[in-house]
């Protein structure tokens, strides 16, 4: 069987396992800020509502009018009238989803009732398929070395941090892997590609084309300068400039439509301001317990040991290193710090990794056990599929939407993260407790009541005492009663 033909195998083989492995993790309705965000602007697809969330709210405006007339501050309302992911625009009446379009526009092309449990699928086939490519015919259409520690790596990410946790929810990480490793692997002898496949994810993930920047040290530029060279200099830099402007097209189209802006970013302020404190970044990012720290450790380690036995060269390693160096540079003066921001280098790394052991020569007999065992690791990821899907119990899309039902009755859902779920279910509109002021809180409950709208506060999951929501409605003079949903817990409802 040729090579190509084997990896169709190998990709499907996968792909089922990873569906079967993770699906309990995707069967309930979408909460929280990421799995809601993504999810439901990949339902704002669907609608063709990507940029008209605010629509759905004909209050919105006199209720916005409402909360400037009483001298509040934008922050204290601007996250409020919204469910996780949104925010309206400061002095606007426009609401936005902050998130990049790429992840929830590849999840709007599946079925609704199977996009969220198609999220981890799609992640695994993608790294498999942009990382095979790349690979493909470098080893003269026989299995090397590099194939079988891709898929050893496709097979353990799935089980192991801090990889896992990205397969289990629904994020902008997982589905470039594919295209960071890929850039890796053609970074060396096509640079110009590489560069495409990261300005690509950066309609993922926009914080990605920081990673262009190392590209420069890897473009073949012109080792003596003259008046010639310096036009073909200057052609190679428009070339590269084009192909990242053709690649990020999707992301700045998505933002001028939203923004007016094609270059302003989605996110509001808090999510992209700068800090100067890089004592607590830099204790925070570069420590022994934080899992993508040691993984870069250990990916420039393997690529050190290669220079040292002479497989690839110091200035390729040196070259390499710029990938994280900009990277973490960047993040350690971020005021909002995440474990998971500098993943993209790492995929980078281990995408050169792949690239040098493409080039370790592998006998027949070698080249066969390797197709073995790799056809192997696609059996053993398929069958722990298998075994971990029939160890546990399972929902269908229907019952998880039911267990929301309860919040359909209502107009305006209070909470944390259900407000969400209930928007995605129900199509009302979730309001966030906590993201406000007492003030910015009463000023709503009393315009929305007396504008006819139902509202209900979920109080099992707003991490506030019970006591104060009753106080600040009880201050509104306005009567409420309680109820206990079997899967939502108590909610309280302030009477029409």
């Amino acid at each position: 069987m040729k090579k190509y033909s084997l990896y169709i195998f190998i990709i499907i083989l996968m792909s089922s396992g990873i569906y079967f492995h993770f699906s309990s993790c995707h069967e309930e309705m979408p909460n929280d800020c990421d799995q809601f965000g993504y999810l439901n602007l990949s339902k704002a697809f669907d609608e063709h509502k990507v940029f008209t969330a605010h629509a759905n709210r004909p209050y919105l405006d006199d209720l916005l009018d409402t909360l400037r007339k009483s001298n509040l501050d934008e922050r204290e309302f601007s996250w409020m009238v919204t469910p996780h992911a949104y925010y309206v625009l400061p002095h606007t009446n426009k609401v936005i989803n902050m998130y990049s379009p790429g992840t929830s526009f590849v999840l709007h092309l599946i079925p609704i009732e199977y996009r969220k449990r198609m999220f981890p699928v799609l992640a695994i086939f993608f790294l498999l398929l942009f990382s095979i490519i790349a690979l493909y015919r470098a080893n003269n259409n026989t299995f090397g070395w590099a194939d079988i520690i891709l898929l050893l790596f496709a097979f353990y990410i799935t089980e192991i941090v801090p990889f896992r946790a990205e397969f289990e929810r629904i994020n902008s990480l997982s589905i470039t892997f594919g295209l960071l490793l890929a850039a890796g692997i053609l970074l060396r002898n096509k640079p110009l590609l590489s560069c495409f496949l990261i300005a690509l994810s950066a309609n993922f993930r926009y914080a990605n084309l920081l990673l262009l920047l190392p590209i420069i040290l890897f473009i073949p530029l012109p080792k003596v300068i003259s008046v010639k060279k310096v036009f073909d200099i200057i052609k190679i830099g428009i070339t590269y400039f084009v192909v990242t402007l053709i690649a990020i097209l999707p992301h700045l189209i998505y933002t001028y439509f939203l923004l007016g802006n094609p270059f302003k970013s989605t996110y509001a302020a808090i999510d992209t301001a700068m800090s100067m404190d890089v004592l607590k970044n830099l204790n925070f990012y570069f420590n022994y317990s934080q899992p993508w720290f040691i993984f870069h450790l250990l990916l420039v380690g393997v690529i050190a040991y290669f220079a040292y036995i002479q497989k690839t060269t110091w200035r390729f390693v040196l070259s390499l290193l710029a990938f994280p160096v900009i990277n973490y540079l960047f993040f350690i003066f971020k005021m909002v710090s995440m474990n998971y921001y500098p993943y993209g280098s790492a995929f980078i790394l281990l995408g050169a990794i792949l690239y040098i052991l493409k080039d370790v020569n592998v006998s027949l007999q070698q080249a066969k056990r390797i197709q073995i065992a790799c056809v192997f690791i696609s059996f053993l990821t398929f069958s722990f599929g298998i075994i971990s899907y029939s160890s546990k119990n399972h929902q269908s899309f229907i019952e998880a939407k039911n267990e929301v039902k309860g919040l359909c009755s209502y107009d305006i859902i209070w909470g944390d993260s259900y407000p969400g779920t209930s928007e995605y279910v129900c199509t009302n509109n979730g309001f966030r407790y906590t993201w406000s002021t007492m003030n910015a809180r009463i000023i709503a409950m009393k315009f929305l009541h007396n504008r006819k709208y139902s509202q209900a506060f979920i109080l099992d999951e707003i991490p506030v005492d019970e006591k104060i929501i009753e106080s600040e409605i009880q201050s509104c003079n306005l009567l409420y009663h309680k109820i206990r949903d079997p899967h939502l817990g108590n909610i309280l409802i302030i009477d029409k």
